[in-house]
């Protein structure tokens, strides 16, 4: 292609930068509560983290155990990995529905930028 020549910008690229739009958009309006309750979740889970930890060393700072000796024992308790992971899990789910958003945000600049260039070379 010569500087003189320009890239044409047909009725159908700009339908489906259109489309790929409303896409991004009807997706941010299902992510929408769930990135509002990830965020409060992830918050809150850190905290129910910390406190289940200390739940489980408070036994062994009970029995007369050292505060590291009570973490690494508490750790190691079979029923806390087991609610500490299912903590993990919802920790994960809230970042993959971040995550998500995210995407769609910045997926729905992207057309909004080619939209724009459309126009432009349109000269509309």
């Amino acid at each position: 292609m010569t500087s003189g020549e320009k890239t044409m910008i047909e009725d159908e690229d700009i339908k489906r930068i259109q489309e790929k739009m409303e896409e991004c958009l009807t997706n941010l309006r299902k992510l929408t509560p769930k990135v509002a309750e990830a965020r409060q979740a992830k918050k809150f889970i850190l905290d129910q983290r910390k406190a289940l930890l200390a739940k489980y060393q408070s036994e062994y700072l009970a029995k007369g155990e050292s505060v590291a000796a009570a973490t690494i024992m508490a750790r190691g308790n079979p029923v806390y990995a087991k609610e500490n992971q299912l903590l993990e899990e919802a920790y994960k789910e809230a970042e993959v529905n971040i995550v998500e958003w995210e995407y769609n945000n910045t997926k729905l600049d992207s057309c909004r930028s080619m939209l724009a260039m459309a126009r432009q070379t349109l000269g509309l």
